[in-house]
C-alpha cells in the first residue's frame, strides 16, 4: 500500500497549483451564499417565486460559459496567458462585491439597491465564471497529457474535492459573514486576494508551445473548426441529455422560504448545513476515485437519483404537515444526504465531458458540456418560479403536492431519456 500512497503524494503535489485555484473558486462562489440569502430575503424582502428568478439571474453567465470559453481562447490568449486571466477574473469579481458595499440605503422589488444588487452580483458571477473556464481548459488539457497513466477520472476527482473544501471553508466563513451586516461585502471582496495568488502561481501551456509551432487561426476558421468538431453525433447525444437531466423542476427556493421564513432558522445553521454538504461532496468525490472510476457510469447516474427521489420525497411530507422533524436537523440531514448523492452521480458526467472534448478546444467544449448543465439548471429556476406563480403557493399552500408531482415526474422523464439513450455500459444506443 505504501508505494501507491507515495505515487498519490507525487501526483498531488505535481497537481498542487491547480487543486490551489480550484480551492479558490469553490472558496469565492460559497462566501457570499449565505450572506446573500438573507440579505435578499431579510433586506429586500424577496418571495420564493423572486428567489428563484434571481437565482436564475446570477446563474445566466455559467449558462453562456462557451462563449465565455471561445472569449478567453481565441482570443484573450492571444495577448494574456491563462493564469493572469484568472487571477485578473478573481479581481474583478472581488470589486463587484467592493461595489455592493457602497449600496444607497433602502430595499423593495423594484427599487434601486435591488438593480443594483442584480447588476453587481450578476457581473460577480461572469467574472467568476471567466475564472471558472481557464481552470477547466489548464485542468482538461492536463488530462489529456497526463503522461503518468493515471487513468480517467482521477485529476477531476482531486480538482472536485480541492473545489469542495474551498466550499466548505466558504460556507462556514459565510455563516460568520452573515452576522456582520453590509461589511460582510467588503470582507468579500478582501478575500478574492486569496483567488489572485492562485491564479497567478497556475502552470499553463498552449497547444502551439507543445507541438512546437505556432499557429495563426482568423475567428471564421476557429469557429469553424468549432462546429466541425461539434457536429458529432454522441458529442450531440451527451448535450441533449445533459440538458434533459438538468431541466426538471427545483424545490429549492420553496425549501430555503421555509426554512428561513417560516421556522427562523438561524444564518449559522445553513452555514454548518453548507459545509456538511461540502463535506459529503469530498467524500463523494474521494468515493468515486477509490470505487467508481471503472463501473458502468450510467448506474451511478441512476442510482444516485434513485437516492434523490427519496430526498424529494420528505420534503414533500415535511412541507405538508404529514412529518414533523426538528428544521435544523432536517435542514443539516437533507444537504448532507442530497449533496452526496448529486455529486456521485455528477462525477461520471464530467469524466465523460472531458473524454469528448477535442485537442485544442478544451476551454470551449469542455465549458460548452457544463454549461448545458448549467443553462438547463437556469431554465429550471425559471420554470420552477413560474409554477409557483401559477399555483399559488405562497397563499394557497395545500397546493404544493402539484408542484412536487411536477418535480417528480419531470426527474422520471430525465432518467427514462438516459436509459433510451445509453445501453447498461454506457454506450450510445441512438448514434
Amino acid at each position: 500500500m505504501l508505494p501507491i500512497r507515495q505515487s498519490v503524494r507525487r501526483y498531488l503535489r505535481e497537481n498542487l497549483e491547480i487543486l490551489a485555484c480550484y480551492f479558490s473558486l469553490g472558496l469565492l462562489l460559497q462566501l457570499p451564499v449565505t450572506v446573500m440569502r438573507f440579505f435578499l430575503v431579510d433586506r429586500m424582502q424577496l418571495g420564493p417565486a423572486m428567489l428563484a428568478s434571481v437565482a436564475a439571474l446570477f446563474s445566466f453567465p455559467w449558462a453562456v460559459k462557451p462563449a465565455t470559453a471561445f472569449l478567453s481562447e481565441k482570443l484573450i490568449s492571444k495577448c494574456l496567458r491563462r493564469s493572469r486571466q484568472v487571477a485578473l477574473a478573481y479581481a474583478l469579481a472581488g470589486l463587484c462585491w467592493f461595489g455592493l458595499l457602497l449600496l444607497p440605503t433602502g430595499g423593495g422589488g423594484g427599487s434601486g439597491p435591488f438593480l443594483l444588487t442584480l447588476f453587481y452580483g450578476t457581473l460577480a458571477s461572469f467574472f467568476i465564471s471567466f475564472a471558472d473556464v481557464c481552470q477547466d481548459a489548464c485542468m482538461v488539457r492536463r488530462i489529456h497529457r497526463d503522461s503518468h497513466g493515471h487513468g480517467r477520472g482521477r485529476l477531476q476527482s482531486f480538482v472536485l474535492a480541492a473545489r469542495a473544501f474551498g466550499s466548505l471553508v466558504g460556507s462556514l466563513l459565510s455563516g460568520l459573514l452573515a452576522l456582520l451586516g453590509p461589511i460582510a461585502f467588503l470582507c468579500i471582496a478582501l478575500c478574492h486576494f486569496v483567488g489572485v495568488a492562485s491564479g497567478l502561481r497556475l502552470r499553463t501551456q498552449t497547444i502551439e508551445q507543445s507541438a512546437g509551432r505556432v499557429h495563426k487561426t482568423t475567428c471564421c476558421v476557429a469557429c469553424r473548426k468549432i462546429v466541425e468538431a461539434l457536429v458529432w453525433g454522441e458529442r450531440l447525444l451527451f448535450i441533449a441529455v445533459l440538458c434533459v437531466l438538468a431541466l426538471p423542476l427545483s424545490d429549492f427556493a420553496l425549501m430555503q422560504y421555509y426554512f428561513q421564513k417560516t421556522m427562523g432558522v438561524q444564518p449559522i445553521a445553513f452555514a454548518v448545513s453548507d459545509a456538511l454538504s461540502y463535506i459529503a461532496m469530498i467524500a463523494a468525490s474521494l468515493i468515486f476515485n477509490a470505487r467508481l472510476r471503472g463501473r458502468p457510469w450510467k448506474a451511478t447516474v441512476m442510482l444516485s437519483q434513485a437516492v434523490l427521489f427519496v430526498v424529494i420525497a420528505s420534503n414533500l411530507l415535511l412541507l405538508t404537515g404529514y412529518t414533523h422533524f426538528n428544521s435544523t436537523a432536517y435542514l443539516l440531514l437533507r444537504g448532507t444526504i442530497g449533496s452526496f448523492f448529486g455529486h456521485l452521480g455528477f462525477m461520471p458526467l464530467a469524466v465523460k465531458a472531458a473524454d469528448l472534448v477535442p485537442e485544442g478546444l478544451e476551454g470551449t467544449f469542455y465549458s460548452l458540456y457544463m454549461s448545458t448543465v448549467n443553462m438547463g439548471s437556469v431554465l429550471s429556476e425559471e420554470l420552477s418560479a413560474e409554477a409557483t406563480r401559477a399555483l399559488r403557493l405562497e397563499q394557497q399552500p395545500e397546493r404544493v403536492p402539484y408542484f412536487y408531482l411536477i418535480v417528480i415526474l419531470g426527474n422520471m422523464f430525465a432518467l427514462f431519456i438516459l436509459h433510451l439513450a445509453y445501453d447498461e455500459e454506457g454506450e450510445e444506443r441512438l448514434v
